[in-house]
């Protein structure tokens, strides 16, 4: 479970971005959020409520660094902001996983992928809940199929995909 979980963040760390990202919205100017601290990020966020992008990007440091509680705390709040932010609904949903709730953890990823199916990051993320949180290694294989259709994947990533699905076949 513990290399489950480091591979579910590494593939957060390596997904393409699908928001503006590193930039700051609603007219405040860009700015380089690796050169300012978490205490810094929670300032501007206490500051600028509004603005979801710095959130998520907060949130998204926070799931990185597996402090869990942090990052459903914002996570929760872009939702109310943007109900259908897939980033925030697919880490959700792989939080709920780890916490052992593997059904509602489905719920979240698969809502996520209703939004964007072009998100690799949910895809990995609901063959492995499938697999090994709902004990469905038949229902993990499309899934980890259509990730591994992604051609941008990580070496690392792929490999780690791969290894889901061999898994996911042979228990079929």
């Amino acid at each position: 479970v513990i290399g489950l979980i480091g591979a579910g963040i590494a593939v957060a760390r390596s997904a393409d971005e699908r928001n503006p990202g590193d930039l700051i919205t609603g007219g405040l100017p860009s700015v380089d959020l690796t050169t300012i601290s978490n205490e810094e990020m929670e300032e501007v966020v206490a500051g600028f409520p509004e603005v979801a992008t710095m959130r998520l990007a907060l949130a998204d440091r926070y799931f990185n660094d597996a402090q869990f509680s942090d990052a459903l705390r914002h996570y929760l709040i872009v939702l109310d902001q943007e109900p259908a932010n897939p980033r925030a609904l697919a880490n959700i949903g792989w939080m709920t996983y780890l916490s052992g709730e593997s059904e509602i953890a489905e719920r979240y990823v698969e809502q996520a992928l209703s939004v964007d199916a072009g998100y690799s990051q949910a895809y990995f993320f609901l063959g492995a809940i499938r697999l090994y949180g709902l004990e469905d290694p038949a229902g993990a294989i499309t899934p980890l199929e259509a990730l591994l259709m992604f051609e941008d994947l990580p070496a690392e990533i792929r490999a780690q995909a791969e290894e889901l699905l061999a898994e996911a076949r042979a228990g079929a």
